[in-house]
């Protein structure tokens, strides 16, 4: 049966290192928990299904993808994301002792309706619950057998208790959880309107308290209101999606954040003081999800709207700037359930792969929906050459020294060189480089050229240089 959430849905943050470039109105290419892009996931507890996804996830040490599932109290492991396919079943749960199993439970083994997740870079799972009132960290989430049991708790001082608190080593409805590149733990605490940071989490020990307590109830530049999505970016920003002010709220210098820290910018909303549903370009409503690439592009879930939505550049955005992009719908203006490779019924959680496909909980389908980028195109171009020595026309000198810079974004393979009609030579030096040219009397010509790591060659530099009898 499943379970009705109202507002109170998942939020899941992820950064990763590629750019998606997707076509406008893309498709999915894989589905999971369901046989083919027209039909909803089933409820049955078993390998395949998916009950209510929240929250996905992918592995940097492994490429295993996990997805949690609300209604189910398990999270599911699947293979190495290169490797699976439509309908794939997973190969290992986490909850439950078997794929049979659905039921909640307050130990160190079973969950009780685990929402957000995130894996670390040393490849442990961190699992927010929401009705035990904490957070479960797994080692080597990537081997774990089913059933296996959590290595610390945040948020209760044992795996037995499970009440509810507003002191900063307590939550009340922990939603989403991410592990930044400092190796800080940010928690967002729905029912206490706020995020809480622990530092150190390799460090961390059963119930340890947070040193850092951003917002409180409100609407306003220092309040939150139904926090659900946290991440922060390379640029040591911080990112919260907010339930019910319907917007992402951005703050400045993550890892300097103080208690009451107000937010530099706001998206979904005009101003720090609007809350209200909206849609269109510059419109959210019930927002809950948020991943971010390496170029600044955000992605935010907009979950009543149906859709995904995409803010390039997000950091030098202004308040309330539009959407760069949608997904899910055929334009910024509709707003329609769907089951098909192109819609969804409420989305949530977001995630990117390394190689830069969009991975979604497609919530009330009960499926997980993956988008490829358009691949990029081809690199034909040669580097950017330059040559830094003032050439004189005349010269009595036998050798001239020559250098300057070359430079690429596939890389830089080589300089060479050659006098005249000679053979081509390697300059020292690539991206800086540097060579001696030996002059003879007369007329002299010098070539310059520059490879790429792709095998494509920049224009020639002639150079010509007189050296006097």
């Amino acid at each position: 049966m499943k379970v009705a959430l109202s507002l109170f849905t998942i939020g899941l943050a992820s950064i990763l290192p590629l750019h998606a470039s997707f076509p406008e109105s893309p498709l999915a290419d894989l589905v999971l928990g369901a046989v083919d892009f027209d039909t909803t996931g089933g409820a049955t507890a078993d390998a395949e299904n998916i009950d209510y996804p929240a929250g996905v996830a992918v592995d940097p040490v492994s490429g295993k993808l996990f997805v949690s599932s609300y209604s189910q109290h398990r999270i599911l492991r699947y293979a190495n994301v290169e490797a699976l396919a439509s309908g794939a079943a997973a190969e290992a749960v986490i909850g439950q002792s078997s794929f049979t199993g659905s039921g909640s439970g307050t130990t160190r083994s079973t969950l009780n309706t685990p929402l957000g997740i995130c894996l670390d870079s040393q490849g442990r799972l961190w699992v927010a619950e929401v009705n035990n009132h904490r957070v479960l960290m797994f080692e080597d989430a990537a081997n774990l057998a089913n059933g296996a049991d959590a290595s610390l708790v945040i948020g209760q001082s044992d795996f037995v208790s499970n009440g509810p608190g507003g002191g900063m080593g307590q939550f009340q409805h922990p939603s989403a959880v991410f592990i930044d590149a400092a190796d800080n733990l940010w928690v967002c605490d729905y029912l206490n309107h706020r995020v809480l940071k622990f530092p150190n989490a390799s460090t961390l020990t059963n119930g340890a308290s947070a040193t850092v307590e951003i917002g409180g109830y409100g609407t306003s530049a220092s309040g939150l209101y139904h926090p659900i999505g946290v991440l922060v970016d390379a640029g040591d920003r911080l990112w919260i999606v907010e339930q019910t002010n319907n917007r992402v709220v951005r703050f400045e210098n993550a890892g300097q954040l103080t208690t009451g820290a107000s937010a530099s910018g706001v998206l979904g909303q005009p101003g720090f003081t609007n809350g209200s549903q909206n849609g269109g370009a510059t419109g959210m409503r019930v927002p809950s999800g948020l991943a971010m690439d390496a170029e600044g592009t955000l992605w935010v879930a907009d979950h009543w709207n149906n859709r995904i939505l995409g803010f390039r550049d997000a950091a030098t955005k202004e308040n309330g700037a539009a959407a760069d992009q949608v997904i899910g719908q055929p334009d910024f203006n509709s707003a329609s359930a769907g089951t098909s490779a192109g819609g969804f019924n409420r989305p949530l959680g977001l995630a990117f792969d390394d190689s830069g496909r969009l991975w979604v909980a497609d919530a009330d389908n009960d499926r997980v929906l993956r988008f490829s980028p358009e691949p990029s195109p081809p690199d034909l171009t040669g580097p950017a050459l330059t040559v830094a020595t003032k050439i004189p026309r005349t010269t009595t000198k036998s050798r001239l020294r020559l250098s300057g810079s070359a430079q690429d974004p596939a890389g830089v393979a080589a300089v060479r060189y050659r006098i005249g009609k000679g053979a081509f030579r390697n300059a020292t030096g690539t991206t800086s480089w540097t060579f001696v040219a030996p002059l003879g009397k007369g007329k002299n010509t010098i070539q310059i050229t520059a490879g790429d790591t792709l095998g494509n060659t920049s224009a020639a530099k002639t150079l010509r240089v007189t050296r006097k009898r």
